[in-house]
């Protein structure tokens, strides 16, 4: 019966081509982001000669997320859905073509990178929420999860390609061709979100508020839905005291401890990156719908567990066999509650909501980068960050657990 369904499901979703353009479009961001990044960095480092700034402008592409995650929510349920992820693909594109004018003219300083930095997180912080409010507009409810683990997976392989794309690019030609690799990545996406229909967003009629009451409306109603508050918070915890310390704990383990190269440091990455996948297909596969939250803390648990073994092994082999299963929880977590948020959401709430819940998982990373690197220059060494944080993941999984008793079916 649960394969008989699955390929009912998935024969349904792959003959649903408002969902595949949608897929498309998500996936093809994956590349941008990436790719964005990695000429970010590279041109900082290499043809800038200015590594002091590269934390710096990493900061100003992260934190703007964090500030504008929750206003983009409020953009989301004011205006067309598709009309929002237009005016930020469209922006950016704008931006990058600026950026390789600029190079050619030999005038692309350091002040003007941070700018561009800067602009390019609050545009991501606008399209983020309405890309990921769009799943249930387009697809079933009883699909959800296999949706919202079919468009993971779609951008963990795509964010795979995209550094490699960048590098090509740079390599083979220059850092002006590569800004406008990425805007031609950006406009191909927008022609896969031009051709969607969504007939029921043709107009949104609201009462007008002010921006401010529009979010405060949405905090209140995450506030009243303690589970939907409950699930925002294992997001939150997960990522500032795990994915975040891991995403700088790594390449440190490698060199401090494991006194490894840069072969031994892809093998880390690579098992990062196959577990979440991992986690993402198992999530396709197996359709969670019930006891999520149970399951969500039990693997919070784990998490916290791989973290304190990492602290206390120093066997490559081990290392690499924690990291794939820390990363396969990760997305076993994500995709059910994502999913099971959209589920219990009002349609003209969604955008607010998902603002908030990607403010708790990509905002919140700058504040744990931030908060280790502060830790590790006050000499704090990367073992102790692991334990201490595998620690407060795994009693604050067991206090979620006691707290969270009598909900722990849904």
């Amino acid at each position: 019966m649960g394969q008989k369904q699955l390929r009912i499901d998935l024969g349904r979703l792959f003959t649903n081509w408002v969902f595949i353009k949608v897929i498309c479009a998500h996936a093809l961001q994956g590349v941008v982001f990436t790719a964005f990044v990695v000429t970010e960095q590279w041109y900082i480092v290499n043809e800038l000669n200015a590594s002091s700034w590269l934390g710096i402008v990493m900061m100003a592409t992260a934190f703007p997320r964090l500030i504008f995650m929750l206003m983009g929510g409020v953009l989301t349920d004011r205006f067309n859905t598709i009309k929002i992820m237009l005016f930020s693909n469209l922006t950016r594109i704008v931006i990058l073509v600026m950026a390789a004018v600029f190079y050619s003219l030999g005038i692309l300083n350091i002040s003007m990178v941070i700018v561009f930095a800067i602009t390019f997180g609050i545009l991501d912080a606008i399209f983020l929420p309405a890309a990921t409010s769009l799943p249930p507009r387009v697809v079933e409810k009883e699909l959800l999860v296999r949706v919202n683990a079919v468009q993971r997976m779609s951008f963990q392989i795509s964010m795979m390609f995209g550094g490699v794309i960048a590098a090509t690019v740079i390599a083979i030609t220059s850092f002006q061709i590569s800004f406008l690799v990425i805007a031609g990545i950006i406009l191909l996406s927008s022609l896969f979100l031009i051709s969607i229909k969504l007939p029921e967003e043709s107009e949104k009629k609201r009462e007008k508020k002010s921006v401010i009451k529009d979010m405060n409306e949405g905090l209140k109603f995450v506030y009243d839905k303690k589970i939907i508050l409950t699930f925002i918070i294992i997001f939150l915890m997960t990522n500032l005291l795990f994915v975040g310390p891991i995403g700088i704990s790594i390449p440190l383990i490698v060199n401090e401890i494991l006194k490894g190269d840069a072969l031994t440091l892809s093998f880390y990455q690579s098992s990062w990156a196959g577990g979440l996948l991992i986690g993402s297909t198992c999530a396709l596969l197996l359709n969670f719908k019930n006891k999520r939250l149970l399951r969500s803390l039990l693997f919070i648990i784990l998490q916290g567990i791989t973290m304190i073994l990492l602290a206390k092994v120093s066997i490559v082999s081990v290392h690499l066999i924690l990291i794939l299963i820390a990363a396969t929880c990760a997305s076993l977590i994500t995709v059910p509650v994502i999913s099971y948020i959209q589920e219990n959401t009002e349609r003209e709430m969604l955008g607010r909501v998902m603002g908030l819940i990607n403010m708790a998982s990509f905002g919140i990373l700058p504040m744990a980068y931030v908060l280790v690197s502060l830790t590790m220059s006050y000499g704090v060494t990367t073992e102790f960050i692991l334990l201490l944080c595998g620690i407060t993941l795994v009693l604050i999984g067991i206090l979620l657990l006691i707290l969270k008793r009598n909900q722990l079916k849904v």
